[in-house]
């Protein structure tokens, strides 16, 4: 088990922490994680902002609790799923991902040498649903759809690397992916919002310039057909390549 010293109150030391803490409380417990993480990792290290936001949602909400190293979260009648700090990892409680409270979205990151900082890179997430005590990895925080069955990560790499979106669909109370799609090199893919009936989400397309392929952009979908999600219209191929084939089940 780790020390008192990697206890929540060892990240957020002094005055200026507990007023950091407090400032962001209410903001952080509505933010979706998404949009909070994207400001977070620009910090210098986002240790500060993970301890703060944790304080935030874990105030709000009476699935969690914090005990020292210990992450306790529970949905009522379940046992409780634990995330320990200790020398396997790191973990912070970034929030709930449905209005009950029983899915909930968890940062983690490797113990790293002391005078190291954390660095955003460092940092991976976890869905913990918790009325079955699963734990699944994911590429980036997620969009929950409004019915609350789906929930699509849009991770936005560097342009030599491409975008990377994954779409997840809940059955029973459990989380499966049902959708991939790598893009290919200087191809980026972005988020917009999910249609009220949870059926499409809007998305946007960019691709870098290259020599002998001019920048381009525009809207996109990722639609619910009767042959599976598929973007419609059809994304771009790479300039003088085939379209990247892509997986949907």
């Amino acid at each position: 088990m780790a020390r008192t010293g990697t206890r929540l109150a060892g990240t957020i030391t002094g005055a200026t922490g507990l007023l950091l803490a407090a400032g962001m409380a209410s903001a952080a417990a509505l933010e979706p994680a998404p949009l909070w993480w994207a400001q977070c990792r620009e910090a210098a290290s986002p240790l500060p902002c993970l301890a703060a936001r944790e304080v935030a949602v874990l105030s709000a909400s009476a699935r969690g609790q914090r005990e020292g190293a210990l992450l306790r979260l529970q949905a009522p009648e379940r046992p409780s799923v634990d995330f320990l700090d200790g020398p396997e990892g790191q973990y912070r409680a970034v929030g709930p991902l449905d209005r009950h409270g029983t899915d909930w979205l968890i940062a983690q990151w490797p113990l790293l040498p002391p005078g190291v900082a954390l660095q955003a890179a460092d940092v991976h997430f976890t869905l913990a649903a918790l009325a079955s005590g699963q734990r699944l990895a994911l590429d980036a925080p997620p969009w929950p759809a409004p019915d609350g069955h789906l929930m699509i990560t849009v991770d936005q790499r560097a342009a030599t690397e491409g975008s990377r979106i994954a779409l997840l669909q809940r059955s029973g109370t459990r989380w499966s992916q049902v959708f991939r799609y790598d893009a290919p090199t200087g191809l980026q893919l972005s988020f917009r919002r999910w249609r009220t009936d949870s059926a499409a989400l809007h998305l946007h397309w960019r691709r870098s310039a290259r020599p002998d392929c001019p920048a381009a952009e525009g809207p996109i979908q990722l639609r619910d057909g009767p042959f599976g999600w598929d973007f419609v219209p059809p994304l771009p191929p790479p300039c003088g390549a085939a379209e990247r084939p892509h997986s949907s089940s």
